[in-house]
């Protein structure tokens, strides 16, 4: 009887709202011959942002769908509905549903659309698409009720086909003046950042001079030149005179016990203007290089002059090995030996390994003893080296005895969400205890792992929290139907808000 009740007051209200929107000027024009217009127009736009205008530019409509689409340079940020009446909107497409229950006269702004562009270009109308997908106005004709016009509505893209620049008013120079050229002066446009406007700069006089000097060699004139600095044009220029060989310095090699020296007198125009051969010397400055024999190597010493030729080698004999016992003791984890060892040469005869021992272990002993929330430690420790070592032991496990829902019936709506609680008795067993949630109907009610219910379509479900073994369990009965405001939209609205 209830839901009898709630049919019958939503076919009430829904003639009723017919009956007050019906406009008055539909006495005098048939219901095909009132086309909408519909006008997408730019509100505004800057470098990295669009407002687009949607407005009903001409005739009516009562109840519009429709979709705006734009290039991948745009990004829909925002939406916002000005005609009033029930309405829903979807920035991950660009559509927009409204429903008035008075009709929208024209001129009327319906929404407003605002985008972020990815990149500064001018939007042009071939940037932006626009789909009218139902269209519907009211009428009063015997034979014409709730007439979808979609096909005749008329479409209006007011955005320019080509970008027009608007011209900042701050002038940018972009090129300096000189004395032998102009200079340039841009404006960058507000929407898309290129230049809008451009605008010369008058030449400078010659104010900015220098001079550049190249100064005279040995041999060779210098010259003075005095040049403008912004065009590049000499002003004047004079020559510098040779100096001839005055600026010499000594360049002097000494000689060696083999070969000979010299002594230049060299100017700075790389000129030798003097030079002396300087003859070779006797060995002198003899250094003494010793290498020390070894157990199994000889050695020797050598007489080196200065110059590096050898005076003389006198050989060194090699010495017999240095033997002494070398002992390690083997450890739990590391062998050890008795060997001969030549500390001289690092040598090794008679080498005899002793085996490692092994750990001696302990009894293993509790360190921390294991609870219902948390694991144990035993440890245990090497009688030989004093090593220890641990392992965990597994918490306590007690058996779930009972649960409890905190609900045990539940009445929902359809599309709605609604969550159960599970206790778990004895306590200590909800720290191992696993919980299992099922439905009898999925197609009803559908539950998570967290006891969260869905509504999923009308009916009667029960949903069931077990153990894992399925030893112990508690159930709820939920009944999924519709709210009154969606009775509303299924027998007013078609349920149409539902599939935006």
């Amino acid at each position: 009887m209830k839901k009898i009740y709630q049919k019958s007051l939503a076919v009430l209200l829904s003639v009723l709202m017919m009956l007050t929107i019906v406009p008055a000027f539909a006495l005098a024009a048939e219901a095909e011959d009132i086309i909408p217009e519909i006008t997408i127009e730019k509100t505004s736009e800057t470098t990295t942002e669009l407002v687009l205008t949607v407005k009903l530019t001409a005739n009516l409509l009562n109840c519009l769908d429709m979709q705006i689409t734009s290039n991948e340079n745009l990004e829909l940020t925002s939406i916002e509905i000005l005609c009033g009446g029930s309405s829903s909107l979807n920035t991950e497409n660009g559509k927009i549903s409204i429903a008035n229950s008075n009709d929208i006269i024209a001129p009327a702004d319906i929404a407003v659309y605002t985008y972020s562009k990815l990149d500064a270009a001018g939007v042009k109308a071939s940037d932006i698409a626009v789909t009218v997908l139902t269209c519907y106005i009211e009428s009063d004709s015997a034979d014409v009720d709730g007439t979808d016009v979609t096909d005749e509505t008329v479409i209006i893209n007011a955005i320019p086909a080509e970008h027009t620049h608007t011209a900042d008013t701050e002038w940018t120079q972009t090129k300096a003046p000189s004395c032998g050229e102009e200079g340039t002066e841009v404006a960058y446009c507000t929407e898309c950042d290129e230049i809008a406007d451009s605008k010369s700069i008058p030449t400078t006089d010659h104010l900015n001079t220098k001079t550049e000097t190249t100064d005279p060699t040995c041999t060779e004139d210098g010259i003075e030149k005095v040049f403008c600095n912004d065009c590049q044009k000499y002003i004047s220029e004079t020559t510098l005179g040779a100096t001839g060989h005055i600026d010499t310095h000594i360049d002097e090699q000494l000689p060696t016990c083999t070969e000979s020296g010299y002594r230049k007198v060299v100017c700075s125009c790389g000129v030798v203007v003097e030079e002396e051969t300087l003859e070779p010397t006797e060995h002198t400055g003899v250094n003494r290089d010793l290498k020390l024999p070894t157990c199994t190597e000889p050695g020797y010493e050598k007489l080196i002059c200065s110059c590096g030729e050898v005076v003389s080698t006198t050989v060194l004999e090699p010495t017999d090995h240095l033997w002494i016992d070398d002992v390690k003791v083997p450890t739990c984890t590391e062998d050890g030996y008795i060997r001969k060892y030549c500390p001289a040469c690092k040598s090794v005869e008679n080498e005899q390994v002793a085996t490692h021992t092994g750990h001696k272990w302990s009894d293993w002993a509790t360190v921390k003893a294991p609870t219902y929330s948390s694991t144990g430690i035993e440890r245990r420790i090497c009688d030989n080296c004093g090593i220890d070592e641990e392992r965990a032991v597994d918490k306590l496990i007690a058996q779930v005895s009972q649960l409890v829902l905190d609900q045990t019936e539940i009445n929902m709506n359809f599309r709605g969400t609604t969550r159960l609680f599970v206790n778990i008795y004895p306590e200590e067993a909800a720290y191992s205890a696993e919980i299992i949630w099922s439905s009898s109907d999925e197609n009803v009610a559908t539950v998570n792992e967290n006891g969260e219910i869905y509504g999923a379509n009308l009916g009667t479900a029960t949903i069931t929290a077990s153990t894992a073994d399925g030893s112990v369990v508690a159930t709820c009965e939920v009944t999924v139907k519709y709210s009154f405001l969606q009775w509303i939209i299924i027998y007013i609205l078609f349920g149409w808000i539902w599939y935006i």
